[in-house]
């Protein structure tokens, strides 16, 4: 049997003694009332609401360009708070940016108005949701609307707010000066807002913007259908006629009306060298060339 000498077993009964103490310790640490903290430094996925953080985006459909986020109206700040005023997001790249974060545990709410702008001309929509477990009381402006949504956040709580820009159309080509003739490429390349009707040129099936942009390929009826959608369009634009445009846009007139078509062109009196003819005095007029009592071309 191994013998022990008395201070080898004092040693050993200390050793024993502070681990016991050790393990009551950890014991204790262990039961001890949970505390409710929030965490002390950023960490969210974009788009998502997270603790404590005041989120923006703009939606990554929205156009390329420059928004600018300004917060105003902002109180229950407190030290420590971060606040970025304003922020700015570029698109195409990151499209959330984080305006407001709280680093500490103070559980005073933030409450800040977001305002979005960029430069070009449109109109905004958002959507704001926050991690409380039901509805959205820290999205106080509402879930939706346009480019202005007041929001909060606390130590255990946060918003994402999601901005749609949509461009404003561009406006309307201007109209024709009175007594302007253009050629049938600029009525298929930038005017075929100024045709009239424009739905189904001559019982075709196809509009007069899809003729124009239909290859001719030696096609006696598109040749002239091209330079009279042109005539056409000029004359309802104000642009006067006489001579021998006029003559040729009575005859193409009378030519559409036959029945013949883009399949079948031509009978005895409309030849292909009759269409092209016809077709030929209808572009010198759109060219404002001859044909007009005061020529005025004005084809940009």
């Amino acid at each position: 049997m191994r013998s022990w000498s008395k201070a080898a077993r004092i040693s050993q009964f200390t050793l024993v003694a502070a681990a016991a103490l050790t393990a009551l310790g950890a014991c204790a640490d262990s039961v001890s009332s949970p505390r409710l903290t929030a965490p002390d430094s950023p960490s969210f996925v974009p788009g998502v609401a997270t603790a404590k953080t005041i989120e923006v985006c703009v939606d990554a459909s929205s156009p390329a360009g420059t928004y600018t986020i300004d917060l105003s109206g902002t109180s229950g700040v407190v030290a420590g708070d971060i606040v970025v005023d304003p922020a700015v997001i570029t698109l195409p790249g990151q499209n959330c940016v984080v305006v407001f974060f709280r680093p500490g545990a103070d559980q005073t709410t933030v409450t800040t108005t977001l305002t979005i702008t960029t430069p070009a001309a449109g109109t905004f929509t958002y959507t704001c949701v926050d991690d409380v477990a039901v509805g959205d009381p820290l999205c106080v402006s509402g879930t939706t609307g346009g480019n202005t949504a007041t929001v909060q956040a606390n130590a255990f709580h946060g918003t994402t707010t999601t901005f749609l820009f949509t461009p404003a159309p561009p406006p309307p080509p201007p109209p024709p000066p009175a007594g302007c003739t253009f050629t049938q490429g600029y009525y298929k390349n930038k005017g075929n807002a100024l045709i009239a009707g424009n739905t189904n040129f001559d019982g075709s099936g196809l509009s007069e913007t899809q003729i124009l942009n239909t290859p001719s390929n030696g096609n006696g009826y598109i040749i002239l259908a091209k330079q009279y959608i042109a005539a056409k369009a000029n004359i309802a634009g104000g642009a006067g006629i006489t001579g021998d445009a006029l003559i040729a846009y009575n005859a193409a007139t009378a030519y559409f009306a036959t029945g013949l078509t883009i399949a079948n062109p031509y009978n005895a009196t409309y030849t292909k060298d009759v269409l092209t003819a016809l077709a030929a005095a209808l572009d010198l007029y759109n060219n404002g060339v001859a044909g007009q009592g005061n020529p005025l071309h004005c084809d940009v």
